[in-house]
């Protein structure tokens, strides 16, 4: 059966791979169709193109990059999440002592608070909202991503 994969541009072209891909039958979990190379299954996109998206949404708004790209924010942000995901649960705060918390917010009252690791300049931990709760929400992450409270000294 024949599969479209969104792949990087050719210069201001948009360009696909098409391919065939077998499918096969397994007695444990049925029918299936055999991984490609290229892709992340269940994606509509390259590796290629995935990466070099996520590393271009480091730098601008996801939804100029769409504009950009001509594609819908909501499929970018599908795979970015998915490596945003696969990152976060990577993170190790085993050596934090110093961190660093304030809120901020954009039109209006829609408040997050943004938790960073005052010694190495990266930011740990974002949630909505500004009240105690966003502390207890990251006191818990922080945790269950190797750090100890009690070797922070500076908050």
């Amino acid at each position: 059966r024949g599969r479209v994969w969104r792949h990087l541009n050719f210069f201001q072209y948009k360009a696909f791979i098409h391919a065939g891909v077998p499918r096969v039958t397994c007695p444990e979990h049925g029918v299936r169709t055999v991984p490609v190379p290229w892709a992340r299954p269940g994606s509509g996109f390259t590796l290629l193109f995935e990466a070099w998206a996520v590393e271009m949404a480091r730098h601008l708004p996801v939804s100029t990059l769409a504009e950009q790209v001509d594609e819908t924010d909501t499929r970018l942000w599908r795979f970015i999440a998915h490596y945003v995901d696969e990152a976060r649960r990577l993170e190790d705060y085993t050596g934090v002592e110093a961190i660093g918390i304030d809120e901020t917010s954009r039109k209006g009252h829609n408040y997050i608070t943004v938790v960073a690791d005052l010694v190495e300049h990266d930011v740990i931990n974002v949630t909505a909202g500004k009240d105690s709760s966003t502390v207890k929400r990251f006191v818990d992450d922080f945790t269950a991503h190797n750090g100890v409270p009690g070797y922070v000294r500076l908050v």
